[in-house]
């Protein structure tokens, strides 16, 4: 800072518009397992609210203390997207990690993102082991999906709109018709019909 205080600790990419992505903020110095730990932390928050579900999004990024990292698990599948320089240097310990904590068949790299680009990143899509199924079955919000995760948006499913779609079809009255303009891959549509919309 301006009296010569550390501010914190971060990665700095001098290609990209936030140049500086926070890791920890103050003067202390980063812990040596600190990306272990928080995504251990980040599991255990998402197993705490959705105990019996077969997907979730484990891991928000900088919400988590993860910058430019998202993971989403479908059952024995995991999806997983590196969109900042910073964490693709991680990515061999993220990955180990995950494989460590939830021992997952199919681990889906969608480094996709127009954002990695931005980072000086280059885009691709690659499934691990190579030639495994890339479609994960899951039960959805009492919905019985297969998940293609080598394509469409982002990780899979827009899984933080969970607690959206439950709302949305809490409203609505018996009856009722509903258009799913935006459909994807239609969940807020057949969540609708599920409970009794035309």
């Amino acid at each position: 800072d301006p009296g010569g205080e550390p501010m914190g600790v971060g990665y700095y990419n001098p290609r990209t518009l936030i140049a500086v992505r926070w890791i920890l903020r103050g003067g202390d110095e980063l812990p040596e397992r600190w990306l272990e730990e928080r995504i251990e932390q980040a599991i255990e928050r998402r197993r705490a609210l959705y105990p019996s579900e077969d997907c979730a999004r484990l891991i928000f990024g900088e919400a988590d203390g993860l910058p430019g990292l998202v993971a989403d698990h479908y059952g024995n599948s995991l999806s997983v997207q590196v969109l900042t320089a910073g964490m693709e240097l991680l990515r061999p310990r993220v990955e180990e990690t995950l494989r460590f904590l939830l021992n997952p068949e199919v681990l889906v790299r969608r480094d996709d993102s127009p954002m990695r680009e931005m980072e000086g990143l280059p885009r691709a899509v690659q499934v691990v082991p190579e030639g495994a199924r890339a479609e994960a079955p899951v039960d959805y919000l009492g919905l019985k999906l297969y998940v293609p995760l080598e394509e469409g948006q982002k990780t899979g499913l827009f899984l933080d709109q969970r607690e959206n779609v439950k709302r949305f079809v809490s409203l609505l009255p018996p009856g009722a018709v509903v258009l799913d303009v935006f459909c994807y891959q239609g969940v807020w549509g057949m969540a609708a019909l599920k409970a009794g919309a035309a």
